[in-house]
């Protein structure tokens, strides 16, 4: 018996509509990564960033203080970044204008504290540090808005 090979090289229907419907949904599902890389990189060209300050809270964990400044903004954005040596760091905190962080000292086990250039009222106190939790790792265990921290202080409250 003679065998017959296909003389077209053309995927059938239902394989080549698969193909084309997996090549649209991955279209669809990089357009929001795509948007999301386009907004960081046009933040990144209006924003200067420098380091302020660093140091060693303790042991092995590090911290510092960077600056942001970007076009159109009132203040400058400051963030204390905290991590373990060779780890990547962690917000800790971060603000806008005054007061700003000045410098991150050990408050005792898993705990830093942040110093401020004025003092903020929390609960009615007058405070000129903040108290910021570690886990084990050394990555802070929360992260602090001082912008928010300072606007409910005064009454403001948070939107």
């Amino acid at each position: 018996m003679p065998t017959i090979l296909p003389t077209s090289q053309v995927l059938p229907a239902p394989n080549r509509r698969l193909l084309i419907g997996g090549v649209l949904l991955a279209g669809l599902l990089s357009v929001p990564i795509i948007a999301m890389l386009s907004l960081e990189g046009l933040l990144a060209a209006r924003c200067a960033t420098s380091t302020v300050s660093e140091g060693v809270v303790q042991g092995k964990v590090l911290w510092k203080i960077e600056r942001r400044d970007c076009s159109g903004a009132k203040a400058p954005f400051f963030d204390v970044m905290i991590g373990a040596d060779g780890k990547t760091f962690s917000p800790a905190l971060t603000g806008r204008g005054e007061p700003r962080p000045l410098a991150v000292v050990s408050a005792g086990e898993n705990r830093a504290e942040v110093r401020l250039s004025a003092p903020i009222r929390i609960n009615g106190q007058e405070t000129s540090t903040l108290v910021v939790r570690l886990r084990r790792s050394g990555s802070p265990a929360e992260r602090i808005d001082l912008e928010k921290l300072t606007a409910q202080a005064s009454g403001g409250g948070a939107p």
